[in-house]
């Protein structure tokens, strides 16, 4: 049996934790080199649940969520959001 799990992104509840935004990289030269950059503020409230999670798990995640946009200057680019994982619904998918 294979367990997966939703999550729910509310706008309004992530500018509470952390926003930020993904460019395309114009000066990607090689392969390797990443296809968007950018940054995402991490606020206190967030830093310490994160701090909470290694301690107890010693690993941390966030759930991020991302919206298309398009600046004045008519560059796309992806605003984001992170937050603590907060599972919504969970659905058990029999395998056949």
């Amino acid at each position: 049996m294979k367990k997966s799990r939703s999550y729910s992104f509310d706008k309004k509840r992530f500018t509470q934790y952390s926003i930020g935004g993904l460019w395309f990289n114009h000066q990607k030269i090689e392969p390797e080199h990443p296809d968007l950059m950018g940054e995402l503020d991490v606020p206190p409230v967030l830093l310490e649940d994160l701090i909470q999670q290694i301690q107890s798990r010693g690993k941390a995640k966030i759930s991020i969520a991302a919206w298309q946009n398009k600046s004045k200057e008519g560059e796309n680019y992806l605003t984001m959001t992170g937050k603590l994982p907060t599972p919504i619904a969970k659905t058990f998918i029999k395998n056949k």
